[in-house]
């Protein structure tokens, strides 16, 4: 069975879940999802090399996720979080209100936050905004493959480069 797949984009989203953000801010108050911590191998290729990158598993409590969404940052080196200067965790925030909702979401911490992939970022004439799509590709295939998830119908939901970036990304079926 071919899963069934759709592309968000983030101001859409943010705006259908940032009622009640003050909450999310504090699991303990809303004990609605349990939180699963990963670590995902991604090999982004072409000089790039193999990192491991943390993820957050967000499944709500009390029913079956009706899908599961995938946080796609922007530009820039992201933590699972997003987190701003000012401390704000818009993507914790999102996925944390998404999963009291019924859904299940999966965020990660994006290539060159790991200490032992910063080595191939710097000065690298190889990479290119290809191996953080390549990373997002196998986290995809991640889910494919852990049983938690490959059932669920998949939704990526990003927003600056990578949501434009994940319309041109090669086509594959998931």
């Amino acid at each position: 069975m071919q899963r069934q797949f759709a592309i968000l984009l983030l101001p859409i989203v943010f705006i259908l879940t940032t009622a009640g953000a003050e909450d999310a801010q504090n699991p303990e108050v809303s004990p609605s999802f349990t939180s699963h911590d990963l670590s995902i191998p991604s090999d982004a290729g072409g000089g790039v090399g193999i990192c491991h990158l943390g993820a957050t598993f967000l499944t709500p409590k009390k029913e079956p996720a009706r899908a599961l969404i995938l946080l796609i940052h922007g530009s820039g080196t992201s933590d699972r979080n997003e987190q701003t200067p000012d401390g704000h965790h818009p993507f914790k925030d999102i996925a944390e209100n998404l999963a009291k909702n019924g859904f299940a979401t999966l965020r990660f911490d994006k290539r060159g936050l790991q200490p032992e992939c910063r080595p191939s970022l710097t000065d690298n004439p190889q990479l290119s905004p290809w191996a953080f799509i390549q990373d997002v590709q196998n986290i995809i295939s991640f889910t494919q493959g852990d049983n938690r998830m490959k059932e669920l119908p998949l939704v990526l939901l990003g927003h600056s480069e990578e949501s434009i970036s994940q319309q041109k990304s090669p086509p594959k079926a998931y």
